[in-house]
């Protein structure tokens, strides 16, 4: 269990391969600060990143199979509900809540239903490129999660995950903050848990 202060306090999150014996060839570093206050989450990340780019810019479109994303991954303790969010380069957004975990598997292979999907762009983002990277702010209010305030001593598991996609050689490397067993983002057993403290 860790804990989750305001984010000027906010320790950071590393991006890892956990589910390898040792980083592949290409992997970039990246790391998350992540707080809270009542009103929401706020986060930011850093990815190093020798190709950024993600041509789809569409609001709620699949840009994760295009390009670059970072995706954001909470559930509150104990409930079945979810969210996963992602955000791209030029401040894509993809916004869906899941019903629960097994409502989540039976539809996998088959694409998310558009009423799962979060129909209104509600994160308050902003991203930009420095030398060798890419950094995101992202705010997330509280009421996107179904609740009025978030509350000291609330328990939440949370992952950020990573696709890093490159063009010279072709290929992407996925990663998260999460020391998952499997190459799987939806594992959420193995989320890290946070108190609000």
């Amino acid at each position: 269990m860790q804990h989750l202060t305001s984010f000027e306090e906010a320790g950071t999150l590393s991006f890892q391969q956990s589910w390898l014996s040792e980083p592949e060839p290409g992997f970039q570093r990246g790391e998350v600060r992540v707080g809270w206050q009542p009103e929401g989450f706020r986060m930011q990340a850093t990815l190093m990143d020798r190709d950024v780019f993600n041509p789809e810019t569409g609001f709620n479109e699949r840009f994760f199979l295009q390009g670059d994303v970072i995706e954001w991954f909470l559930q509150p303790l104990g409930a079945d509900e979810y969210w996963e969010f992602h955000v791209g380069p030029e401040g894509q957004l993809y916004q869906v809540r899941f019903p629960s975990k097994p409502a989540f598997d039976a539809l996998r292979s088959t694409g998310i239903p558009r009423e799962w999907m979060i129909s209104n762009p509600i994160i308050e983002v902003s991203t930009r490129f420095l030398c060798g990277c890419w950094q995101i702010d992202a705010f997330l209010p509280v009421s996107m999660l179904n609740r009025s305030q978030l509350l000291a001593n609330e328990v939440w598991k949370m992952s950020f995950c990573r696709y890093d996609y490159n063009r010279n050689p072709e290929n992407v490397i996925l990663s998260s903050t999460s020391p998952l067993s499997a190459l799987d983002f939806h594992i959420i057993s193995e989320w890290d848990d946070f108190m609000l403290c």
